[in-house]
C-alpha cells in the first residue's frame, strides 16, 4: 500500500477543532487579552504562560468545525464526523511554573461532557538531538487568534511560514525556532505544525527591542520537549501514549565542549566531543568523537579497559572512533558516564545528555 503525503491544508482541517482562543481580563487594569491555546487530550489545553498569568479567563472556545478526516479537499462521511465549536469550560487551572526561569507554558483542563474534539499529537525531537540545522527550511503552519479589527468575534488564523533559524534565548534553557510567518499578538500559546502534522512547538514571543510593536519582532517558538515536560509536571501525561518516542532504545549519548576553543561562543549547538553508546540487542556498539587526537586516544584505551571490546574501527582522519562490544546494559551505560567524566577532567564542559537506558529499578 502506498501512503500519500498529507498536505499543510489536510493537516489545517483535522486540526483547527482542537485550537481555541482564551479571552482573558487583567482585574488590576481592566484591559482585555486573547491568546490562543490547544487540545492534547483528555480535556488538557496548552496556552503560553504570559497568555494567563495574572489575569481571569472570560472564555475559551474553538471557533472552526473538528473534522475527523478530511482528504483530496473532502471530508469523509461528512454528515457524521465533524464537532461544530463549542464554549469550553475550564474547571482546572491554569497551571504552570512559578519560578523565576519556569518555562512560558499554562496547560488547563476543561470539561468534554462526551464532546468529540480532536488532540494534537507532538514531535519527539528534544533539546539533546536538536542543532543548528533541525527543521532549516522546512515550511510549517501557524494556527491562532490575533485579533483582526472590525472582526464581530474571534477568528482562527492559519499561516505558512518556515523555520528559518534555531536559537538559544538567555532566558530559556530549551532551544527555540525563528519562524518567517509575521509576529503578531494573539498567537501566544499557539501551535506551530510541521509538513507531518505534528506540533514542533508553540508560539510564545516575538523578540522585540524597546517596547517596540510585536509586529517588528521575530516570532519566537518553544521546542515541544519544554512543553511536554511542563505539562508532566502537572497532570498525567504519557509520551508514548500520546505518540511521543523518547526512548524507543538503549542509549546514552553526551555532548561535551571545550571552552578553550571559541566554538562555544559563536555556536552553542556544536560539541566538541559526542559519546554515544547503544544497546540494542543483539549488538553493544557505540563511538567518541572528538578533534583533539591525543585526548581521543585517551579515551579508547578507557573504554577498552571498561568493556570487552569485538572490534574497534578508526574514521574521519582520527576523530572518531567506533567499537562493538560483548559488554552489555549496566557495563556499557557505566563507561558512557566514565567516558564523559574524562573528558571533563581534562577540561571539557557538558552541553546535554540522555539516557534511555533501563536502570532496572
Amino acid at each position: 500500500m502506498i501512503y500519500r503525503k498529507k498536505s499543510l491544508n489536510e493537516h489545517h482541517v483535522e486540526s483547527a477543532g482542537a485550537i481555541a482562543y482564551v479571552s482573558v481580563i487583567d482585574e488590576s487594569t481592566e484591559e482585555h487579552g486573547i491568546g490562543t491555546a490547544f487540545h492534547v487530550g483528555n480535556g488538557l489545553f496548552i496556552t503560553a504562560k504570559h497568555v494567563v498569568e495574572g489575569k481571569s479567563i472570560v472564555e475559551v472556545a474553538t471557533t472552526k468545525r473538528a473534522i475527523e478526516k478530511y482528504e483530496n479537499r473532502a471530508y469523509r462521511n461528512e454528515t457524521a464526523n465533524f464537532t461544530n465549536p463549542k464554549r469550553l469550560k475550564v474547571i482546572d487551572g491554569p497551571k504552570f511554573s512559578e519560578s523565576y526561569d519556569s518555562v512560558d507554558v499554562a496547560v488547563f483542563r476543561v470539561e468534554l461532557n462526551g464532546i468529540n474534539l480532536p488532540r494534537l499529537t507532538f514531535d519527539s525531537a528534544t533539546s539533546h538531538y536538536i542543532d543548528d540545522t533541525s527543521y532549516l527550511l522546512d515550511n510549517v503552519l501557524v494556527i491562532g487568534y490575533p485579533p483582526i479589527p472590525f472582526s464581530k468575534m474571534p477568528i482562527q488564523v492559519a499561516s505558512l511560514g518556515q523555520v528559518n533559524a534555531v536559537i538559544d534565548v538567555r532566558h530559556s534553557a530549551y532551544p527555540h525556532f525563528i519562524v518567517s510567518s509575521l509576529a503578531r499578538g494573539g498567537y501566544s500559546g499557539g501551535p506551530v505544525l510541521s509538513e507531518n502534522g505534528k506540533v514542533i512547538g508553540i508560539v510564545t514571543e516575538s523578540l522585540v527591542h524597546n517596547n517596540n510593536l510585536t509586529e517588528s519582532g521575530f516570532m519566537s517558538i518553544l521546542c515541544a520537549e519544554a512543553v511536554i515536560l511542563e505539562i508532566q509536571k502537572h497532570y498525567s501525561f504519557d509520551t508514548e501514549e500520546h505518540d511521543v518516542y523518547w526512548k524507543f532504545e538503549q542509549i546514552v549519548e553526551v555532548k561535551l565542549r571545550d571552552p578553550s576553543k571559541d566554538v562555544g561562543d559563536l555556536n552553542a549547538r556544536i560539541p566538541d566531543s559526542v559519546i554515544h553508546v547503544c544497546d540494542i540487542d543483539p549488538e553493544a556498539c557505540g563511538h567518541i568523537e572528538c578533534g583533539d587526537a591525543s585526548l581521543l586516544a585517551g579515551a579508547v584505551q578507557l573504554v577498552e579497559k571498561l568493556c570487552s571490546i569485538e572490534k574497534l574501527e578508526q574514521y574521519s582522519s582520527n576523530t572518531i572512533f567506533s567499537f562493538y562490544s560483548h559488554s552489555y546494559g549496566d557495563t556499557l551505560r557505566n563507561a558512557a558516564f566514565e567516558l564523559k567524566n574524562f573528558f571533563i577532567e581534562n577540561g571539557y564542559v557538558e552541553i546535554s545528555e540522555t539516557d534511555s537506558f533501563d536502570s532496572g529499578e
